[in-house]
């Protein structure tokens, strides 16, 4: 246990290496320039020794996947009011690749946060994050397509096409096919999603489809999940209960 650990510094993926069922987890401890990176058995007990990841500036808004080149792909944001997105690629011994960190927002100005990273079925990473200077207005959710190492293979494109005040906090479900549903909430407390395919191409006439039916207050922690139909699930959490 790790005094100070909360939700955006922590973050774990169940994943195998070398055959083996393990689960890989990152967390940043208050204060420190790095995060750590552990890798357990089902059993709990630490099967490698520890690793750490970072730039110069404390991590935040963590995330982890696994990728088709056998190790693990960490994200994070550097805070502040100008921090920037990176990832870093880890091999299935957790060393940390000649090539990483790789930074992955562009343009690199302004506050960027890291919001999510999904593995699609080549082992490729679809990567989000919001970013202050994203469109017209203010926050903007952007995302880029990176190899299994981080590397860019293409150029950042922004998702969202309202922009009227922010959308921040976006969260991403990979479909079957490789199409993704990305989430964001935007100032007025309203969740949208939107449906793209892996280079940025818009699969729906839709600009932006509305998650929640409720639209008194706010609605916070907009999350969606694929279905191996193709559907896809969305939660939040809303201040009007259901009953009173």
């Amino acid at each position: 246990l790790v005094p100070g650990i909360s939700g955006t510094n922590f973050a774990a993926v169940a994943h195998k290496v070398y055959g083996e069922e393990s689960i890989t987890v990152v967390w940043a401890a208050p204060g420190d320039p790095k995060a750590t990176v552990q890798r357990f058995h089902p059993s709990g007990a630490s099967s490698i020794a520890a690793a750490t990841v970072g730039t110069t500036a404390y991590p935040d808004h963590l995330d982890v996947v696994a990728t088709s080149a056998g190790g693990i792909l960490v994200g994070w944001d550097t805070g502040g009011t100008t921090g920037d997105v990176f990832v870093a690629y880890l091999g299935a011994d957790l060393t940390l690749d000649a090539g990483s960190p790789v930074l992955v927002g562009e343009p690199a100005t302004g506050l960027q946060r890291m919001g999510q990273l999904a593995t699609l079925s080549d082992g490729t990473v679809m990567a989000t994050w919001d970013d202050s200077m994203a469109d017209s207005t203010s926050f903007g959710v952007r995302a880029r397509h990176l190899a299994a190492k981080g590397a860019p293979i293409a150029a950042g494109f922004r998702v969202n096409v309202l922009q009227i005040g922010d959308q921040a906090a976006p969260q991403l479900a990979v479909l079957p096919g490789d199409d993704f549903v990305v989430s964001f909430i935007d100032s007025f407390g309203t969740g949208w999603t939107r449906r793209l395919a892996a280079n940025g191409d818009p699969r729906s006439g839709i600009p932006e489809r509305r998650a929640n039916t409720t639209t008194k207050g706010d609605q916070t922690e907009l999350q969606v999940a694929a279905a191996p139909s193709g559907a896809v699930l969305a939660t939040w959490q809303s201040p009007v209960p259901l009953k009173d």
